[in-house]
């Protein structure tokens, strides 16, 4: 069951974009037998909250009927219908559950919501949206990605996806937020959705700036003997090595939630209350860094500055000045 849940919270962070927090629901009313094979969790998917059943014995499942049997014995128990999380689904099943409208999913593979699909609908034609006040993480990650690493000038939404790690419906989303802050336009080649940026590199980032925030989203002062593996070097640290500032006394570096999660669980370093106690700094970062990163060792220098901008030292202001006007566009 522990990893149907970690398999369905890294399947709907890559399907919405952000992070889906699946919280515990009470199983008392349900007969032992339904205990027994379904935990209950509650989430909030494309802005509507979903009572989520995993059932921990999907492979036993005979058929769609059975499913849709199950289904009908938790609703009347619980007072509303639930989603099912199945690990794996057969295709004459799932042909079968669509068939009789049962909302499921299958972690790293498929979902159906037929009422978000419905809410989806009739918000089409998809109006023009909003500027807004910052990218999300995704978008952002994309953005830095073709500065840094590669363009996706031209590229295909597909394969955009599967270069970041995104879900292709994750990458409809980016490509509406960048349009809408006026970066990039979107434009059909046969049956493929292309992006084109409508600046080049030095001007795609002045335009881009004032919707582009920090990735770190919790600071923790951390002990260990030896950082964990794909860890990487960030903060005054990270910018020592690329300008002419002394580093701190302590280091910094950056992780990404889901990987903070998995070092927490694993042991590979505990959080202390104070400095007196570490042996680091650590940000944890809203995108994965390591796909940003030019160095192997070093954050990327784009997302290393939005992570100090607003510091109030003005030796790293200098410092910061010189990391942009270094940096090859």
């Amino acid at each position: 069951m522990k990893r149907l849940l970690a398999n369905l919270a890294e399947y709907l962070e890559k399907l919405t974009g952000r992070e889906v927090r699946l919280e515990p629901v009470e199983t008392g009313k349900l007969p032992l037998f339904l205990r027994e094979r379904y935990t209950l969790r509650r989430a909030e998917i494309f802005g509507r909250e979903f009572l989520l059943a995993l059932d921990s014995l999907g492979e036993e499942a005979p058929s769609a009927a059975t499913y849709a049997n199950f289904a009908e014995l938790l609703t009347s128990h619980l007072g509303e219908p639930p989603v099912l999380v199945l690990p794996v689904l057969a295709t004459h099943i799932r042909q079968g559950l669509i068939r009789l409208g049962r909302p499921f999913i299958v972690p790293g593979s498929q979902t159906f919501l037929p009422t978000a699909l419905i809410d989806l609908r009739e918000r089409q034609p998809a109006p023009r949206l909003p500027v807004p006040k910052y990218l999300s993480p995704a978008a952002q990650s994309v953005l830095l990605y073709h500065l840094e690493r590669e363009t996706v000038h031209h590229q295909p939404l597909q394969k955009i996806a599967e270069t970041v790690g995104y879900s292709p419906n994750m990458l409809a989303k980016v490509k509406h937020e960048l349009a809408a802050a006026e970066l990039c336009e979107s434009f059909r080649d046969g049956r493929a959705v292309l992006l084109r940026f409508r600046f080049e590199r030095r001007e795609l980032w002045e335009k881009a700036l004032p919707w582009l925030a920090s990735p770190v989203r919790a600071t923790h002062w951390v002990r260990w003997e030896n950082p964990p593996q794909g860890i990487l070097l960030a903060g005054i640290t990270a910018l020592s090595r690329m300008t002419m500032i002394a580093d701190d006394r302590l280091p910094v570096h950056a992780l990404s939630h889901r990987a903070h999660r998995t070092a927490l669980e694993n042991g590979d370093y505990r959080i202390c209350a104070d400095r007196d106690d570490a042996t680091a700094r650590l940000e944890v970062w809203n995108y994965n860094p390591t796909l940003l990163s030019i160095r192997p060792d070093t954050v990327d220098p784009l997302s290393l500055y939005l992570t100090l901008k607003d510091d109030p030292n003005e030796r790293i202001q200098d410092q910061l000045e010189t990391l942009i006007e270094q940096f090859t566009w």
